[in-house]
């Protein structure tokens, strides 16, 4: 009996264990992810890989970093099997992330 108390208390210290360093390893991607240019880029990579397809390319280059007020992408272009339709350079949107806990957008046109 004193050994099964043992291996229980053991399984879930260890699994506490390894909740607290999953938790971690999220925080520090998300930080690495939205805070640098790097880990931005890493993202819309990976992002645009997963929304294209066979017959659509999706690609975004020169990302600023996605959690900064002024997120920026020098160019988006989409592409498909006869070469490429369409094309968004400089983009950019003025914005914080508490807009994403409000559910809000701010728009409106700059010269």
């Amino acid at each position: 009996m004193i050994w099964l108390k043992r291996i229980l208390t053991w399984t879930i210290r260890l699994l506490g264990g390894l909740m607290a360093a999953l938790i971690a390893l999220f925080v520090v991607i998300i930080l690495v992810g939205g805070f640098s240019r790097t880990g931005s880029q890493f993202l819309a990579d990976q992002i645009a890989r997963l929304i294209s397809t066979d017959n659509q390319q999706i690609t975004l280059t020169g990302t600023g970093p996605l959690l900064s007020s002024k997120f920026s992408v020098d160019r988006i272009t989409i592409a498909d099997s006869q070469g490429v339709y369409a094309t968004v350079d400089d983009l950019s949107l003025d914005w914080t992330p508490r807009d994403l806990i409000r559910k809000s957008t701010p728009s409106g046109a700059r010269p």
